[in-house]
């Protein structure tokens, strides 16, 4: 295929091949199979702003008119931290599509760094993960007047949406020249119609709102009367460059030299395209150990591959080589015959990790493009199973209206891949749990209520199995003010347990609304006692109490039905809970 036909934008399907090579010491993996993922859209998806939208911009943006249009405007990077090309942090996917002919494409150096009817640059950052973390700031490219913004929209598209929405801004330069910033993360639009901004002011952050398949900014120029304007001078361009300081095209290896620029291995299971891609999206944190015979994936990104390169994974055990597979993407039926290099390609492999106790020990895998080894990573494979993610449970101290932050963590043998928020603040409190992986919470306690406030969080670790439900409580302290209207505790109460069943840490809240000498006491279902939780003199308000699971010799107790009782003054309840193990 010439590369003229080369250039038709066609959607590369995903399949499977079965590869087998010849291994060291009898050891062999279960079958090979490798899949790609190369940048592609399909013929009847056009453009990152979809019609709807660009009629809906141009129907509500603030129309400016300059006293003069002669003015010279040069763009600089529309992205922070290190610019369009940093490494594995953000880089280019699609320049502007200079072929206006339907079904074929062509960037301004007349390759095909684009697809099909695209008018924009698209600068993309790896995963939710980075996303999520707010790394890459979205920034003015040039001096002007804030036209257009848009926010609120759902920002984690993995696929084209045309009703979807983007969290946008747009600006109008002093020449006339209009540029779009396009996908925002939901709530990150940093400025208001109207505003004047300033070379490298912050507009937003990158997300994947709108017409989008993932994070990333689509940077687009328009002239005053909405024609495309492509700032990229080649020999397929436009016109001069309107770059300040045009950096090199992606495919420029002697700049971009080939490398990985993205490695993770995981035993996270997955069954279908979109379950691999959920893995990569989602930045799952790579493993550091591995039971035999579990699902293994492990994935590459490679800047510019080119056709005749050799891919190779390897594979050694305690520093003695057992095993590899080698290909040639060139050859695969995902690569474009005639295409010389991909800028940007991903490559895996999936396969069951060696079965047998033989096989534990401390292993490397090492990844080669022909002889030049590109990157490498070192895990245990053991018999150990694997623990179910335990979020460590956790007491702060907050004053009244006072926000602290912090990260949860979590008791596992494994990496933390998402938490969960179970409940939201009994008392009035404000929780948000963000970052990557939802890492990091903030909470902002109330201003009318002191006493004892709980969330309840749960995780999945890095094999996709999600654990018990776990509390942290603040503890919310100081005076309250004359014009504040407090919570009054108006009755003695002892609440049901939450999480009820749990494993192994329950929240007991009760009710005072006088000070009294409190206690609580755990029993089983025979009656015995079990262990004193609370035995003191307390003020009046909402109180709670956690137990462990452990009786009065700090031993664990066996799953089963467990009464609590409290004591309080002439007030006393009794309620039942359940253990499981």
């Amino acid at each position: 295929m010439d590369m003229e036909s080369f250039k038709q934008n066609k959607l590369i399907p995903l399949i499977f091949v079965v590869f087998s090579f010849s291994h060291a010491e009898n050891i062999e993996m279960g079958p090979f199979r490798i899949g790609a993922h190369i940048p592609a859209r399909p013929d009847n998806q056009l453009n990152c702003l979809t019609d709807y939208e660009r009629q809906h911009i141009m129907d509500n943006m603030l129309d400016i008119e300059f006293q003069s249009m002669r003015d010279t405007v040069r763009f600089h990077s529309p992205v922070g931290n290190g610019g369009m090309m940093n490494g594995d942090k953000q880089f280019i996917t699609n320049y502007v599509d200079e072929n206006f002919a339907y079904g074929w494409i062509s960037d301004y150096t007349c390759y095909y760094v684009t697809y099909d009817g695209h008018w924009g640059t698209d600068i993309a950052v790896s995963g939710f993960y980075n996303m999520d973390e707010m790394t890459t700031p979205i920034l003015a490219a040039a001096r002007g007047i804030v036209t257009y913004t848009h926010d609120g929209e759902f920002d984690r598209w993995t696929y084209w949406n045309n009703s979807a929405i983007s969290n946008t801004v747009g600006v109008q330069h002093s020449n006339g020249y209009r540029t779009f910033y396009l996908h925002m993360k939901k709530n990150s639009v940093a400025v208001s119609v109207g505003d004047t901004v300033e070379i490298g002011d912050t507009l937003g952050f990158i997300g994947s709102s709108g017409f989008s398949d993932g994070p990333h900014l689509h940077f687009e120029v328009n002239t005053s009367n909405w024609n495309l304007l492509d700032p990229w001078e080649g020999d397929c361009g436009m016109g001069n460059s309107l770059w300040e300081d045009q950096i090199p095209f992606i495919g420029d290896s002697s700049t971009y030299p080939q490398r990985l620029f993205r490695y993770l291995n995981t035993a996270h299971p997955a069954e279908n395209e979109d379950e691999y891609n959920y893995i990569i999206d989602e930045n799952i944190p790579s493993l550091t150990r591995i039971n035999p015979g579990e699902d293994y994936f492990s994935l590459v990104a490679i800047r510019n591959l080119y056709a005749a390169d050799t891919l190779t994974w390897a594979w050694y055990k305690d520093s003695s080589f057992v095993d590899e597979y080698s290909f040639v993407p060139g050859q695969t039926e995902w690569w474009y015959q005639g295409a010389p290099y991909y800028a940007t390609s991903y490559w895996w492999s999936i396969n069951n990790w060696f079965p047998g106790d033989e096989n534990v020990g401390n292993w490397v895998e090492k990844i080669f493009i022909n002889s030049t080894l590109v990157g490498e990573k070192s895990f245990t494979c053991d018999t150990l199973p694997n623990q179910v993610p335990l979020v460590v449970s956790h007491q702060y101290d907050v004053e009244l209206g006072q926000t602290i932050t912090g990260e949860f963590e979590l008791d596992d043998d494994g990496e933390p891949f998402w938490f969960n928020l179970e409940s939201n603040p009994l008392y009035g409190g404000v929780v948000e749990i963000f970052g990557g992986r939802r890492r990091k919470f903030s909470y902002t306690a109330p201003t009318n209520f002191v006493g004892t406030d709980v969330i309840s969080v749960s995780a999945v670790d890095d094999r996709g199995v999600s654990g018990p439900i776990s509390n942290i409580i603040f503890n919310v302290t100081g005076v309250l003010s004359s014009d504040d209207k407090p919570r009054i505790v108006d009755k003695f109460a002892l609440h049901q347990n939450y999480p009820n069943p749990f494993n192994p840490v329950t929240t007991l809240r009760y009710d005072l609304p006088e000070d009294a000498l409190v206690n609580i006491t755990i029993y089983d279902i025979m009656g015995r006692s079990i262990k004193s939780l609370v035995n003191s003199n307390q003020s009046a308000g909402y109180r709670s109490i956690q137990w462990n699971a452990t009786n009065n010799h700090g031993e664990p107790v066996s799953a089963g039905v467990y009464l609590y009782t409290i004591q309080a003054g002439d007030y006393s309840q009794t309620k039942k809970m359940v253990l499981l193990k």
